[in-house]
């Protein structure tokens, strides 16, 4: 399989992830920022890409089980990243939020490509 091809298709994956949560498209894989909920709302959209996706990239023994795994889109970007030469990886932030009137900090998982 062509690496080059594979790292085009992950871009373009991407900037529909991006675009479909109204966030400002990448040019870079590395560039991709986003939190654990904003990117798991995205799963319809991975679904419609399948045929894409499985003409330039491998399926992973995840795949044949994903009825059952709980936010597939996570395991199918990490499996991506990994054949295109990358990876997804978690980063734990700090966010402040507001709770009945009052400011809190909570920790959110926010997913990075490197």
């Amino acid at each position: 399989m062509n690496l080059e091809k594979r790292k085009e298709i992950l871009l373009i994956i991407l900037n529909k992830i991006l675009e479909n949560s109204n966030k400002p498209i990448i040019n870079n894989i590395t560039d991709f920022v986003m939190e654990r909920e904003d990117l798991i709302k995205n799963d319809k959209l991975m679904e419609s890409n399948y045929e894409i996706i499985f003409e330039h990239y491998l399926k992973d023994i995840s795949h044949y089980r994903r009825a059952s795994a709980k936010n597939y889109i996570v395991i199918l970007l990490k499996n991506m990243c990994k054949q295109a030469g990358f990876k997804l990886s978690k980063k734990m932030i700090d966010k402040g939020v507001t709770v009945e009137n009052k400011r809190c900090r909570i920790k959110v998982t926010t997913y990075i490509i490197v």
